[in-house]
């Protein structure tokens, strides 16, 4: 019996562990591992429109109750030649709970197919509309969050504590079931406070 459990268990992990080698919704550690500075493209660009001057973003993307849990704007341009798929990360970069390894936790994570991005109303002329995370088709494209739920973890950084977000675009390609990055960006940080202090628009 303790035979026959030792060879099942070793074919499930075999499984498990060849389902992950391809699997396209692999984290974003995993995902960017191996990349170059060649990967840099000063002319792929992404940020948040209704970031203030001051950086800060408005207070409504936030967890309630003093936000309203909606998902940001957020802008791109200049995607690389041959892209298939964007995927976008909205990345807590001041973390202190439940980070991941480079102390950064991931509260949104899209994979959009450029073929089928006239799918969703939510985008339109390279802008991914705020609230687009209530969109069907917006959500069908989310890939797990840093708490591993497929979802939009709203802006909720410790009471009187301002953290610093930041967007990432990745333009790639699918070949043989892997991954080919064609280019990154980052944009400026996006601060944010549950104390009230707010951007433009809130």
């Amino acid at each position: 019996m303790l035979k026959f459990l030792k060879g099942k268990l070793g074919f499930i992990l075999a499984a498990c562990l060849g389902l992950s080698s391809c699997n396209p919704q692999e984290s974003i550690d995993e995902f960017c591992a191996g990349t170059t500075i060649e990967d840099y493209r000063p002319d792929f660009v992404i940020w948040c429109p209704s970031q203030g001057d001051d950086y800060f973003v408005p207070l409504r993307y936030g967890c309630p109750p003093s936000g309203e849990g909606v998902s940001l704007p957020i802008a791109w341009k200049g995607i690389p030649q041959g892209t298939t798929h964007l995927r976008i990360v909205l990345l807590d970069a001041t973390c202190v709970l439940h980070c991941n390894s480079h102390c950064k936790r991931a509260n949104w994570q899209i994979e959009i197919p450029l073929e089928e991005i006239g799918k969703s109303s939510s985008i339109s002329d390279g802008v991914l509309a705020e609230g687009a995370n209530q969109d069907p088709v917006v959500i069908s494209w989310t890939l797990p969050n840093e708490g591993g739920m497929k979802t939009y973890s709203p802006l909720c950084p410790p009471m009187e504590k301002v953290h610093a977000y930041i967007l990432r675009g990745i333009a790639y390609r699918y070949e043989a079931e892997r991954s080919i990055i064609l280019g990154r960006c980052q944009s400026a940080p996006l601060l944010f406070s549950t104390a009230g202090k707010k951007g433009p628009n809130s």
